[in-house]
């Protein structure tokens, strides 16, 4: 590896390689949000951003450490510059996360549930929440990737399954929840459509923001919604970044009398959480 600047060219061999992941692996850096009970002394990237720091200023960068949170810096390295060529940024992460726990696991929870006799038998229909690329903006004429899954939804994925499968058809024997970002498609297509579903849940949801504004005719008749919709399930974990918008989104409901479930538990943003949630919500269902 050599380095373009005032530092001499340097050669980095496969053993020192070794060593250094050696000991970035040694380093505790476990977010603090992605592995709920890691003791609190192995979270943060302070540790591992001080030796990254320290690595690259044996290689004779400049460096700067950056805390954008508590315990959490980045680490900015930077060779002087020389001539009028263009620089480039690395970015990885310096935090680890446990693979652990990464999926819902949806057919294991409903397969105990089911053999518990808890749930009643059900078809489980998961669609890729993103009709758009990760990331891209938004069309030409402001069409936004959740308006554009709804269109997926309702006209393609929901009229396909009813094609193919032995489904019982009706509003009554069709829900819908989702997690995160789905748990906001879900408000939004279940609270949009009450003449297509019976029942709707938000998983520490992304609640819309202009919730109030959008459903407002739904929340003034709350006597037909409470008719319409058998179940609205709203859970969310208190240490989750959004806990904020779904116990706004309980108090909302709660001021126009839509009845629903507001479920706070302990708990972050992570499948550990949600797996805990579809044991408890899908329970609910179609009774």
């Amino acid at each position: 590896m050599g380095a373009r600047g005032t530092a001499p060219t340097q050669t980095v061999n496969d053993d020192q390689i070794q060593r250094l992941l050696q000991d970035l692996v040694r380093i505790p850096s476990v977010s603090p949000h992605g592995d709920p009970g890691t003791a609190k002394k192995n979270t943060g990237e302070a540790h591992i951003a001080e030796y990254i720091a320290d690595v690259l200023r044996k290689l004779a960068l400049d460096v700067e450490l950056r805390e954008i949170e508590p315990g959490r810096p980045n680490v900015i390295g930077k060779f002087t510059s020389r001539g009028a060529r263009r620089s480039v940024a690395f970015a990885p992460h310096t935090d680890t996360v446990s693979v652990a726990g990464m999926t819902i696991n949806a057919n294991f929870v409903l397969d105990n549930l089911l053999a518990g006799g808890t749930a009643l038998p059900m078809i489980v229909v998961m669609p890729f929440g993103h009709a758009t690329p990760f990331g891209a903006p938004a069309r030409q004429g402001g069409v936004t990737n959740d308006a554009l899954f709804e269109d997926y939804l309702l006209k393609d994925v929901i009229p396909t399954v009813e094609a193919r499968y032995r489904v019982s058809p009706g509003r009554e024997n069709r829900a819908i929840a989702g997690l995160s970002m789905g748990g906001g498609q879900s408000l939004r297509i279940g609270l949009g459509h009450v003449d297509l579903f019976s029942a709707v849940a938000s998983f520490s949801g992304a609640v819309p923001a202009d919730f109030e504004t959008r459903f407002l005719a739904l929340l003034k008749d709350s006597k037909g919604v409470n008719q319409k919709i058998k179940t609205l399930w709203i859970g969310c974990g208190q240490q989750d970044s959004l806990f904020g918008r779904s116990k706004s989104l309980s108090e909302l409901l709660a001021k126009y009398q839509v009845r629903h479930i507001f479920h706070p538990t302990d708990g972050v943003h992570n499948y550990t959480v949600w797996r805990k949630y579809l044991a408890e919500y899908a329970p609910l269902l179609f009774r």
